[in-house]
């Protein structure tokens, strides 16, 4: 059923008939503005996740468990990013707005968080002591843990880009071969 499929700007995701994608939706980018504010957590993960089920309708047999082990990380980093810009980022100041990007491809999902706030120090976090139980300080091993690939740029705004590539699931190489240029 149509209803059974995610909307994303207003847009229907799949084809009603084939429920295939529709072709001029699998690249995105889908771009969010909340406030930064705890309580928009919820929203943006699940945006992470409607994004996570577009890619994932090639998935069969048991490729739709590792589905939803791609999605369940990547909403994981997600929230841990949105987490950081909104507690750390803004701590002491005036509350901005957080900005999230979601694009991809038929084989990966990229994710930029952003904010206007305090840059983060990537030198400066301290890989953690596993041998010890943490309730802080854990975020960036976390989100390093569960992604492929996590780059940050100081700047106004500053840009988290977090990258997962669905491989698995789709029964692609193991690691993704060199993309052919646009």
């Amino acid at each position: 059923m149509l209803e059974d499929y995610p909307r994303l700007g207003g847009s229907v995701v799949a084809d009603d008939v084939t429920r295939q994608p529709l072709s001029g939706l699998m690249s995105g980018p889908v771009v969010f503005s909340v406030p930064a504010a705890l309580a928009y957590r919820e929203l943006i993960c699940g945006a992470v996740a409607a994004v996570c089920r577009v890619l994932g309708r090639r998935a069969r047999g048991p490729a739709i468990q590792e589905l939803e082990r791609f999605t369940n990380e990547l909403v994981s980093a997600v929230g841990e990013a949105f987490n950081n810009s909104v507690i750390h980022a803004y701590a002491g100041r005036a509350p901005g707005f957080v900005e999230l990007e979601l694009s991809w491809t038929a084989d990966e999902v990229t994710v930029e968080v952003r904010d206007t706030g305090r840059a983060l120090d990537l030198d400066s976090v301290p890989p953690p002591d596993l041998s010890m139980p943490h309730e802080r300080g854990m975020g960036i091993y976390i989100i390093k843990s569960l992604v492929d690939d996590m780059r940050y740029t100081a700047g106004t705004p500053n840009v988290m880009t977090l990258t997962k590539h669905a491989h698995t699931f789709l029964g692609l190489p193991s690691e993704p071969g060199p993309r052919p240029p646009p």
